[in-house]
């Protein structure tokens, strides 16, 4: 008999031991990213902050950082060499008259 309710709990016990505990989200934010500032950059960084008017220093970082624009240059060897090969003709140039 003992043998028996001990069976029937070890049964119910599997299964409903998956429903427990917190229900994972859909879209979890698992990369962290780590930097240092000295405290002139930390002064400036809390005044930012503050006048941004965001719940936490996270919502802040990631605003700044994905609600603007940011522009990308990318330098091409042959280009530069373009750049100042007609730079220095402009200066040949100005320097005749």
């Amino acid at each position: 008999m003992f043998h028996l309710k001990f069976y029937r709990m070890m049964d119910n016990q599997k299964k409903y031991a998956g429903n427990h505990g917190r229900k994972p989200k859909p879209d979890k934010m698992r990369h962290r990213y780590v930097f240092r500032l000295d405290d002139g950059d930390n002064a400036r960084f809390l005044a930012l902050f503050d006048e941004s008017g965001k719940a936490t220093k996270a919502e802040f970082i990631v605003s700044a950082l994905f609600g603007r624009e940011i522009k990308v240059i990318k330098l091409d060897k042959g280009t530069q060499d373009f750049y100042m090969r007609l730079t220095t003709f402009h200066s040949q140039f100005r320097a005749i008259g």
